[in-house]
């Protein structure tokens, strides 16, 4: 589940890699819509931080429970933390990124202003875990 807060953003995924996610997102090989969907991919994922290992190996002293960490580190609001531990199972992943930080300028934008690719996005990546 992609939670987009401006330009950062938080993903709760299990088993998704890029192959799955391309092929969740139905687009013909070697297309533009391909392109895209790579683009896509490595915008959120290729730079993003594992959280949970992050907490795990570096704060867990420091903070006495995994959402103060993301309130405190992060700076989350309490209804974000709730989006986020409504959507985060617990044998998922949670990652960390900021669209700014990619790269990629056309393809964070397009990912910050749109609600509808967002929604493919998280429809992808609900498909690309079942396969």
């Amino acid at each position: 589940m992609l939670i987009c807060f401006g330009s950062e953003y938080f993903i709760s995924y299990k088993n998704l890699t890029r192959e799955k996610f391309i092929q969740a997102s139905s687009v013909a090989e070697n297309s533009w819509a391909e392109a895209l969907m790579h683009r896509i991919y490595d915008c959120l994922l290729g730079n993003a931080v594992n959280v949970i290992e992050e907490y795990e190996r570096f704060y867990a002293v420091e903070y006495s429970t995994f959402e103060e960490f993301l309130v405190k580190r992060y700076g989350i609001t309490d209804k974000e933390l709730d989006a986020i531990k409504k959507n985060l199972p617990k044998d998922y992943i949670l990652v960390y990124g900021c669209m700014d930080s990619q790269g990629d300028y056309n393809t964070s934008q397009l990912m910050e202003f749109s609600d509808e690719i967002v929604e493919s996005v998280n429809e992808i990546l609900t498909k690309g875990e079942k396969l």
